[in-house]
């Protein structure tokens, strides 16, 4: 949730293992350096862009920055990799066929070059 300048304060609870309960709590504003400002949350979800999603045909994954296809694996949830050829691998919009996968959640590993991200995919 983006921060819109209020004051916001809260408590966790948790417990040691010896089953003692424990808290901490924190108070944040605008100014506390403690929570993003809607700005730097919106371009950190600009990064990455997966659409449509779900997706019965092809998925469009728009990047900062182009990637290879030695960079980039898709997985289903019981661990099987599968092989998908990458259109446009010279830009930053890649094309993925995703017509022939069965229905499922599908996620998508890309190694960046200072980061790695999972994208969950939604197959209808």
């Amino acid at each position: 949730m983006p921060f819109d300048g209020v004051d916001l304060n809260w408590t966790l609870a948790s417990y040691n293992h010896k089953g003692q309960k424990t808290s901490n709590s924190i108070n944040v504003n605008s100014t506390s350096g403690n929570c993003n400002k809607s700005a730097e949350i919106d371009r950190l979800n600009e990064a990455i862009i997966a659409y449509p999603n779900p997706v019965s045909g092809i998925l469009y994954i728009q990047l900062a920055e182009p990637i290879s296809e030695n960079y980039f694996s898709v997985f289903d949830l019981k661990g099987n990799q599968y092989q998908l050829n990458i259109k446009n691998s010279n830009t930053d919009l890649i094309e993925l066929d995703f017509s022939k996968f069965d229905a499922g959640l599908y996620l998508i590993r890309l190694n960046l070059s200072d980061e790695v991200k999972v994208l969950r995919i939604i197959k209808k």
